[in-house]
């Protein structure tokens, strides 16, 4: 077998390698063996020739941390970091347990759970909701009314 299809043959090797890597918890174990998979492809490249052994080189080194963004970019919008992604009172169509807009409850009456100082929490009906002030400390159990969403952020006014 030439030697340049077996260089070849590991750079496509360290692509995989790099990928796994990237997609599972291995402590570095996949990238010690890319990393391994492209000194491998170059000393086989430099077998067939020297010219073949640089470009070979050269294709290794960019490869690597390019296949590192590119599956960066793409986990971002995979079903698997749709999975890990942190809900954030955004309702989903599946979820029974989804939040309630926040815009609902403008303008009602709760209790101060906590302090706020600015931020705390405070209960309405049966929802405990964090919730800031315009800067003024609020003790706990006094009344407060919710004035606006802003930012996704309660804001609420003592009584």
């Amino acid at each position: 077998m030439d030697p340049l299809y077996l260089a070849i043959a590991l750079t496509v090797l360290m692509v995989c390698a790099t990928v796994v890597e990237m997609l599972t918890p291995s402590m570095g174990i996949f990238t010690v063996v890319a990393i391994g998979l492209i000194v491998g492809a170059a000393y086989k490249a430099f077998e067939h020739s020297s010219d073949a052994g640089m470009v070979v080189l050269a294709v290794n080194l960019a490869l690597f941390p390019l296949t590192i963004l590119l599956v960066m970019r793409l986990y971002k919008r995979s079903p698997m970091a749709l999975d890990n992604e942190i809900r954030a009172g955004v309702p989903v169509d599946n979820d029974p347990v989804a939040a309630s807009p926040l815009s609902e409850y403008v303008g009602k009456e709760g209790k101060a759970l906590t302090m706020l100082r600015p931020s705390g929490s405070v209960q309405i009906g049966e929802a405990r909701l964090d919730v800031v002030t315009q800067g003024k400390f609020v003790e706990a159990g006094a009344k407060v009314r919710v004035l606006k969403v802003q930012n996704d952020v309660l804001v609420v006014e003592p009584l």
